[in-house]
């Protein structure tokens, strides 16, 4: 336990910046970061998969799962309930498919939009490079089907961008895993992506399409939440394992 607090305070520290979190708290609202479940999916996670992809890889995949959980929530006040690694349980955390190894984090029902049925990490086997897809509900009519949007979020040092891909009406495990290798395959998710300023400039043109992927939007954020998560980790807190 303690081990697990330490190395989760050395990530805060070398990662993320509380004078950042100053910043962002007044230049921009939380209107879009309301429930803990949409923070993990799409904050947290893909910061951390940009800046400690082996680290946050062996930690989600192990033991440690329940604890960095169990840590958010501590910061975050509220309990983080339904959240976990699919497979970690029973040792089977990594699932493999076609040479890609991913990570599926699974979360309560989605309440509204936006919120996300999985969070996806994926690699080339024997590499460390993660890209980091969510799967999250979408906004459908009574009586039509489910839509499930399949989005990236690239991470470069305070900045982020969301790329919208493909939308099913399935959610089901095998179905994001299944989309998320294809995508990851096609788009060579194993080499370094393009600069998010590169992939910017292509917004209001004519979408390329690779991989099924669309650009559709591009959103700067802060990283809020990883603000937070450093101040609490930095201040000496220690998590407690869930269940």
């Amino acid at each position: 336990m303690k081990a697990s607090a330490a190395l989760l305070r050395g990530l805060g520290a070398r990662s993320f910046s509380c004078e950042g979190f100053r910043h962002e708290a007044r230049a921009r609202t939380l209107t879009r970061v309301s429930t803990p479940y949409y923070l993990i999916a799409h904050k947290l996670l893909p910061s951390k998969a940009a800046k400690e992809p082996e680290t946050l890889f062996r930690m989600l995949s192990g033991p440690d799962w329940s604890t960095f959980f169990a840590m958010i929530g501590s910061v975050l006040g509220v309990p983080v309930r339904g959240v976990g690694v699919e497979g970690v349980v029973q040792g089977k955390a990594v699932h493999v498919r076609d040479g890609v190894e991913m990570l599926a984090v699974y979360f309560p029902e989605p309440a509204g939009p936006g919120e996300p049925y999985f969070a996806v990490l994926a690699r080339k086997q024997g590499t460390t490079r993660l890209r980091s897809y969510v799967f999250e509900k979408g906004i459908s009519e009574p009586g039509e089907p489910l839509r499930v949007i399949m989005a990236e979020w690239r991470v470069e040092g305070e900045s982020s961008m969301r790329i919208r891909m493909d939308e099913s009406p399935d959610a089901s495990l095998d179905a994001c895993l299944t989309r998320a290798a294809s995508v990851f395959l096609a788009d060579k998710g194993d080499e370094a992506p393009p600069p998010i300023a590169a992939l910017a400039s292509h917004v209001g043109a004519a979408p390329k399409t690779g991989g099924g992927a669309r650009i559709a939007v591009v959103v700067a954020v802060g990283l809020l939440v990883l603000a937070i998560v450093a101040a609490f980790l930095l201040s000496g807190g220690d998590g407690h394992r869930v269940g």
